[in-house]
């Protein structure tokens, strides 16, 4: 049996011969004959391919940020599948492939979170100068919040539209420092959903030290 880099393509877009040729629009014996070797595909189906794996990629890293593996019942994680938020949706068995994409996915964050924790050193937060605390107020008939600058901040590096980012988001109050982890998720998370966040570290903004 002749082993191609198409066949493979569509192993790995969770594609059968039957729904290959119903999303590529071309005949099932085309699909047969290029899984066999026997003709090449032509650019513009590789083309397809890359576009319905880009999609698969996205919904199982969107999937990817909801699952805790802790909770599910392996027979759901064994029958999960990830789709997309629109009407179009994914073809065939691409949902399953985006399911076991992003349980993969959840389980390789788990595993580096678990890795972090144990290479990260404790940080007392009581120890901290309280007059670091970051004040706010409310000025009188203005719409805006006046800050002091903050002393500590989050550095969150991550990924949002394939590439890889960091950002970096000042902790305004005690509450939000005592727990920064959180904090930080919720902020890089809330008008973003699909990043994915690889790293969190607390910052010294005063000595520039990465203190957690």
């Amino acid at each position: 049996m002749t082993n191609t880099t198409f066949k493979a393509a569509l192993h790995t877009c969770g594609l059968s011969h039957n729904e290959a040729a119903e999303f590529l629009k071309a005949s099932e014996s085309a699909i047969k004959n290029w899984s066999r070797g026997k003709n090449a595909p032509p650019l513009s189906t590789w083309l397809k391919l890359a576009a319905l794996y880009e999609k698969i990629e996205s919904a199982a890293n969107f999937a990817a940020e909801t699952i805790s593996l802790d909770e599910e019942a392996r027979e759901t994680l064994n029958s999960l599948a990830a789709d997309l938020s629109t009407e179009e949706g994914l073809p065939g068995g691409a949902d399953a492939t985006a399911g076991a994409l992003a349980i993969l996915l959840a389980a390789q964050d788990q595993k580096d979170a678990i890795r972090s924790e144990a290479e990260r050193p404790t940080v007392n937060l009581t120890d901290l100068d309280p007059n670091d605390k970051i004040l706010c107020s409310y000025r009188e008939g203005q719409h805006f919040r006046e800050w002091e600058e903050p002393r500590y901040a989050v550095i969150v590096v991550g990924r949002a539209n394939f590439c890889d980012n960091k950002w970096t988001v000042p902790i305004p109050d005690r509450k939000s420092l005592a727990n920064w982890r959180n904090f930080a998720r919720k902020n890089i998370l809330q008008d973003a959903p699909h990043r994915k966040i690889i790293k969190i570290e607390l910052l010294d903004r005063k000595t520039k030290e990465i203190i957690a």
